[in-house]
């Protein structure tokens, strides 16, 4: 990346970033999606609402990159993470194995899909990056809800080898 283009990127940062500041939001997550799933098979109603909370997750943690003691930043960054943590699952519906047409299996909330991992990835770079501006609440919250929905799953679970 040239200077051109890195100043581009870093005031795209921080206007994403102000966005969220001045709408002093999390990007909600509600049960719709996961009951449109249930009924219909209709994916994008959760989908928009999980990639629009994960967007403010990488851009708050981008955003505290680049202006590090940037108080109202880490605040919302916090909020973001917070939110996330009380998440039913990280994984999507669609992942979800359904009980019956009324719900999920009762693992859902520790089911490891790609998304699952990949919000387990970003909390844990996040918490690596950023670990002395959080507050040790949300630190011992990421830690955690990572070993909870991620690490506890897998350890658990037989694996089978593969042989070739």
């Amino acid at each position: 990346m040239n200077k051109i283009d890195t100043r581009t990127f870093i005031r795209e940062i921080r206007t994403e970033r102000d966005r969220i500041l001045e709408s002093c939001c999390v990007a909600p997550i509600s049960p719709r999606g996961y009951i449109a799933y249930l009924e219909t098979g209709n994916r994008l109603t959760f989908e928009k609402e999980y990639f629009d909370r994960r967007r403010q997750l990488s851009t708050l943690g981008l955003a505290l990159c680049i202006d590090q003691n940037h108080i109202p930043t880490v605040h919302m960054l916090e909020m973001v993470i917070w939110e996330i943590c009380n998440e039913y699952s990280w994984a999507l519906p669609a992942h979800l194995e359904i009980e019956d047409s009324t719900g999920y299996k009762e693992n859902s909330p520790q089911f490891i899909d790609l998304f699952a991992a990949e919000t387990a990835q970003s909390l844990a770079e996040i918490l690596e990056i950023h670990q002395k501006k959080l507050s040790p609440f949300i630190q011992n919250r990421i830690r955690e809800e990572v070993e909870r929905r991620i690490f506890q799953p897998f350890e658990s679970k037989k694996h089978t080898k593969i042989s070739r």
